[in-house]
């Protein structure tokens, strides 16, 4: 529990109620020396309070559960929507708090979005040119992951293009990659997104089929 700024006001109100609690001056100086040192006092107490309420809680429940019942549980709900969590998780990532952006768009499945914006998050990620190899392929591989499971979900072109676009930057699965970009740029027109962004999903599929060309001519001749 955090402790208030006036909840030590309280505390502190008035010196003379510390005199009468303390006899010599010198004990009150000991005890009031520093704010600092108050506040970690009231913030020790305040644990040792739910430490023994805690274990207050666990001798009561042995002691009912000894007798045969058990009191019922009231459980809180979480007070934001899916929507809301992906919302924050947008406002963390933009702020570059990365860890907390993933917390929220987890607390944000099963969204489509929540799926779409971990894909993304894990694959600007890996662009990271100072990580290690083996942390590069990690968050390539959970990329991956949420991408395809946004596809499962129904249409998602965003997703379909840009998993078609990590296997075209590892320079495999070419064919799924082609089919992915065909898929996004079907589905972007079905669902009536901007000609800017269909225009990326096509050139997504250029450079894939490019790149397949590219790979045919490079094969030896028999």
């Amino acid at each position: 529990m955090v402790t208030k700024e006036s909840d030590l006001k309280v505390l502190t109100t008035k010196k003379s109620e510390l005199k009468a609690l303390v006899t010599k001056e010198s004990d009150l100086k000991a005890l009031t020396t520093k704010e600092s040192d108050l506040k970690a006092l009231v913030k020790e107490s305040f644990k040792k309070a739910l430490v023994k309420r805690s274990l207050l809680v666990l001798a009561l429940a042995l002691v009912l559960g000894g007798c045969g019942y058990f009191p019922k549980l009231t459980i809180i709900k979480d007070p934001l929507t899916t929507q809301e969590h992906y919302d924050l998780g947008v406002t963390y990532e933009a702020s570059g708090q990365m860890d907390l952006a993933e917390r929220e768009y987890r607390a944000s499945l099963p969204l489509a979005l929540g799926y779409l914006a971990l894909g993304n998050l894990f694959f600007n990620l890996s662009q990271d040119s100072t990580l290690p190899p083996k942390e590069v392929k990690a968050h390539r591989t959970k990329a991956a992951v949420f991408y395809r499971q946004a596809l499962v979900l129904g249409p998602a072109p965003a997703a379909a293009n840009n998993l078609a676009w990590l296997y075209l930057e590892e320079g495999r699965l070419l064919k799924t990659a082609e089919n992915l970009a065909l898929r996004a740029i079907v589905e972007g027109v079905t669902a009536n997104l901007d000609p800017q962004t269909i225009a990326t999903f096509k050139d997504t599929l250029y450079k894939i089929r490019s790149a397949q060309l590219a790979l045919t001519k490079n094969e030896p001749t028999p």
